[in-house]
């Protein structure tokens, strides 16, 4: 004969707290999916906490429960911008503080042409008492032209020859670095000044389908290729935006013919393009990218024309600098 006894399987639906209980004909806890001070294991079930909630009933007409609907979901609408926002912001910021960081690690033009000197003196001696220098000798002490003795290590691993041009070499390369390194801290500065400009226009923006041309690109199986200048995409359109006069020349050339062209009248600045062919953007798009490209001006005014036009009605004077046509022109305030 089976021995058989009787239990009772328990389940309690009480909201984040659901619990699944065998017991015995004692109601004593044998198993539980959860233990806490009313469920024990080896002890009797204690009863249901009671129920604090008093249900409040108000009476409401249509109008006043949409009011109380469109409230909430204004209030959602709200946060979910905002965390949208703190999104973009902190990646711009920390595009920006690679910036600031390359900024601060370039070389000082001073040093470089101190070093570029030393080289070219080096080398120069060495070619000058290249027929004293015994080749197996790695340092030698050689006078410089001002009679001042002159410490120079020699690379045994190539020809003699091939050290001093090499020393030549980069002397010429360090004295043309501190030539032109103004530029590529004058680029850095516009770069950093750019993503400030992007990071003002998102906290002032007011809904959510403005964020859009910053957010991460969705499709992640086309590849964004690589170019030159700013690259957002905005209601399905691409758009290009220069930085500076380098990139708004390069955006010009990328640009075809049918394509939308934007600058502020009168004020050097950003060009942009959207790349749309035939396919022009509704007023309301075009409307939002002259709000986007004033915010991106390095110079404020009270308030700004700006001109878009067809790529193929824009001329290349020099550079960046154009004569157009054909366009037509929106007036905004700053705000």
């Amino acid at each position: 004969a089976y021995k058989s006894e009787n239990f009772i399987l328990r389940l309690e639906m009480i909201p984040k707290k659901a619990n699944l209980m065998i017991l015995d004909q004692e109601r004593c806890v044998i198993e539980a999916f959860r233990f806490n001070d009313r469920v024990a294991k080896n002890d009797i079930l204690g009863a249901l906490p009671p129920n604090i909630y008093e249900h409040q009933e108000e009476n409401l007409d249509f109008k006043g429960l949409l009011g109380i609907l469109e409230k909430d979901f204004l209030s959602y609408q709200h946060k979910e911008l905002e965390h949208k926002k703190n999104q973009i912001i902190k990646r711009l910021n920390a595009q920006k503080e690679r910036l600031k960081e390359k900024l601060e690690k370039l070389e000082d033009p001073k040093n470089l042409q101190l070093e570029a000197k030393e080289l070219q003196t080096q080398a120069s001696l060495l070619l000058t008492y290249q027929h004293l220098i015994n080749r197996h000798e790695s340092c030698v002490v050689l006078k410089d032209f001002e009679d001042k003795e002159c410490a120079i290590e020699i690379d045994k691993s190539m020809p003699l020859n091939a050290f001093i041009n090499k020393k030549f070499t980069l002397s010429k390369k360090k004295k043309q670095k501190s030539q032109f390194l103004y530029l590529e801290e004058e680029n850095l500065k516009e770069k950093i000044a750019f993503k400030e400009n992007q990071i003002n226009y998102v906290k002032g923006a007011q809904e959510e389908s403005v964020l859009e041309m910053f957010m991460p690109f969705k499709n992640s199986k086309i590849k964004r290729p690589m170019s030159r200048y700013e690259v957002l995409y905005y209601k399905d359109f691409k758009i290009g935006l220069g930085k500076n006069q380098k990139e708004n020349i390069k955006l010009l050339q990328d640009a075809r013919a049918n394509d939308l062209w934007m600058h502020v009248r009168g004020i050097p600045g950003s060009h942009l393009i959207v790349f749309c062919q035939k396919n022009t953007p509704k007023d309301e798009i075009i409307l939002e990218l002259a709000k986007m490209l004033i915010k991106m001006q390095k110079d404020v005014f009270n308030s700004y024309e700006i001109d878009y036009t067809q790529r193929k009605f824009v001329k290349i004077i020099k550079g960046a600098n154009v004569i157009y046509s054909k366009y037509r022109t929106i007036s905004l305030k700053d705000t």
